[in-house]
């Protein structure tokens, strides 16, 4: 059996679930031969799993023909691809009644049912592939070496690429004291491309701009982790990582009892949008000592 996954998103926390699907395939059918078509943000994600024979962010690297196309992005250019790439048979998830127009490209456009986990809502588009229902416990498949190890931290990441996610760094920096105070060590950790978040720095904390799976080391080995990315408490989860997100204007799916999350859950809450349209982004208006009564709950 040949199966082409599209992984198209460019979010590391969409893409992170996708690794649950190859995992799935592999683990029912060990002959399988798992391929994906994604992005820049999925090859540098994807890098070494071994679930995976090929990938590539190229379409002329998928000229064969395949027994299974399976669509995980279900958007605009990969109703494209699903359309003029070549498999018996084409495999999405539709939410909306409008989509169901769909069905000329995929032969097994299947209605999504909302799951108790964001897990279960990830593997259920296998059903129509392997014909039956499965689960597969999160798992990450590559660290580099954690600077910090053997030491007693706790994560600190304070951004993210969509700024109605992110709180004023004072927030992050309120929590950081307390859990000094505490006598672990804080680790601020963010790519480096959002290190203009960081605004002001605290003279007893470390502060870490890295690659993703260099992250992923250090999360591995930390206490906890309080964030305001939807990515970092989804990896903590696969990590087994005790996690405490603040939101803004998007949502968390719980998937383990070691997820916690601060919200003000106003009327407009979790819109979704990269702009508020209230101009002022109330949602991220969350007072530190709320942050703080969970964030005592996780040490």
């Amino acid at each position: 059996m040949r199966i082409l996954f599209l992984a198209l998103h460019k979010s590391y926390g969409d893409l992170l679930y996708n690794a649950l699907l190859f995992k799935a395939v592999k683990l029912q059918n060990k002959n399988a031969v798992v391929e994906v078509f994604t992005t820049k943000q999925g090859l540098e994600l994807f890098q070494k799993n071994r679930y995976i024979d090929f990938m590539d962010d190229k379409l002329a690297s998928f000229n064969k023909r395949y027994d299974f196309l399976v669509d995980t992005s279900f958007k605009g250019s990969s109703y494209f691809y699903s359309f003029i790439l070549k498999a018996e048979n084409k495999v999405a998830l539709y939410k909306k009644n409008k989509e169901k127009f769909l069905s000329f490209i995929y032969n097994k456009l299947t209605p999504f049912k909302p799951k108790i986990d964001e897990i279960k809502n990830t593997l259920q588009i296998l059903t129509p592939v392997l014909g039956q229902e499965i689960h597969i416990e999160p798992y990450f498949w590559i660290f580099k070496e954690n600077p910090l190890k053997g030491k007693n931290y706790v994560v600190i990441s304070p951004t993210a690429p969509v700024p109605t996610k992110v709180p004023n760094i004072d927030v992050f920096n309120e929590v950081a004291k307390f859990i000094h105070s505490k006598g672990y060590e804080v680790v601020f950790a963010y790519p480096k491309s959002e290190e203009f978040y960081i605004t002001k720095r605290l003279d007893f904390a470390n502060y870490i701009s890295t690659d993703v799976h260099t992250y992923a080391s250090i999360l591995k080995d930390a206490k906890a982790i309080i964030s305001c990315e939807t990515f970092s408490y989804h990896l903590a989860t696969f990590l087994n990582v005790p996690s405490l997100v603040l939101l803004g204007a998007y949502p968390m799916w719980k998937i383990s009892s070691l997820q916690d999350f601060v919200s003000l859950n106003l009327d407009c809450q979790y819109c979704g949008s990269k702009i508020c349209k209230r101009k002022d982004n109330a949602c991220l208006n969350i007072n530190y000592q709320d942050v703080i009564a969970k964030a005592e709950k996780l040490l």
